[in-house]
């Protein structure tokens, strides 16, 4: 499915070309887009699917690979879920979203929370096949069995006629720590990827 210029990923861990699919999402995420480019896209960007959607055109991959590479390297909390039906697929969580709380995990197959906004979503297999977006609010209980519950807006976008479900969770109100440490090896990270050019040729 086409939007945007964007083609909307098929990843699923199921067998066959989806888990291919997937795959190559994956190899999207690590090469076309260094941790230091994302990092400095997304800090210019609105926390969710805005900053996806302006990442994936930006490196010219799909919205599930930059939704992937989001979550491995946002300091925000942010969690990014594709689901199918009534059942996660597959999750990515950023390192200070499993900060959240206690046992943030959803493993492939936990049923998706009935008064979700995803559920409601799915429960019209038009939105997703049409690639319809729905937002909403949520809280960190309603997804996980954890010991907090800080609410978070819940953005949901479907994939297309493969009949997956991408669900951002995520908000702009929770504090990310400052790591300067990190900075610095950002900044080496950059300069690296300047071309070197050849003098007194």
């Amino acid at each position: 499915m086409q939007s945007g210029g964007q083609h909307f990923s098929k990843a699923g861990f199921s067998e066959g070309v989806r888990s291919i699919e997937l795959e190559a999402d994956h190899f999207a995420a690590g090469l076309l887009m260094p941790d230091f480019l994302v990092r400095k896209l997304i800090e210019e960007s609105e926390v969710g699917l805005q900053g996806i959607r302006e990442l994936a055109g930006s490196a010219e991959v799909s919205i599930t690979a930059a939704a992937i590479r989001i979550a491995q390297c946002a300091r925000f909390p942010i969690c990014v879920i594709v689901s199918e039906g009534t059942a996660v697929r597959y999750a990515f969580r950023s390192e200070s979203f499993k900060d959240l709380g206690e046992n943030i995990y959803l493993p492939k197959g936990a049923r998706l929370p009935r008064s979700s906004t995803t559920a409601r979503f799915n429960a019209l297999a038009s939105n997703v096949a049409v690639g319809r977006q729905a937002t909403g609010e949520c809280r960190l209980r309603d997804w996980f069995d954890t010991d907090r519950n800080p609410a978070l807006d819940e953005q949901v976008v479907g994939l297309g006629s493969y009949g997956f479900t991408l669900t951002v969770l995520s908000s702009d109100k929770l504090s990310v720590d400052f790591d300067p440490d990190e900075d610095d090896e950002d900044a080496t990270l950059e300069e690296s990827w300047k071309p070197k050019f050849a003098r007194g040729r």
